[in-house]
């Protein structure tokens, strides 16, 4: 059986672009979206801003501000969105290749 190594890339007019740094651009895109869409929305910025997001994962979720609980549940549910996105991109690529 041969080895079959997948180029996953992009050629644009001859320039190579590897799906990988697609992918982080996109990441990163979402993001800021994200942070965009929280200060239009006028979301308490300076509150949020003031959080300890990753020590406030580690308490129990009673013990949590209601601002936090909701602030992390975003989180989750856009990470969630996030990880289905770049699956999305990644099979994408791959049966582009195929």
């Amino acid at each position: 059986m041969k080895n079959v190594l997948l180029n996953l890339s992009f050629n644009d007019n001859g320039k190579k672009t590897l799906n990988t740094d697609i992918i982080e651009n996109v990441m990163d895109e979402l993001r800021r979206e994200r942070k965009t869409a929280m200060v239009l929305a006028d979301e308490d910025i300076e509150e949020y801003i003031l959080l300890d997001l990753i020590e406030g994962e580690k308490t129990d979720k009673k013990d949590r501000s209601l601002h936090l609980n909701n602030v992390l549940e975003k989180k989750d549910k856009f990470n969630s969105d996030l990880c289905q996105t770049v699956s999305i991109l990644k099979l994408g690529y791959m049966w582009r290749v195929l």
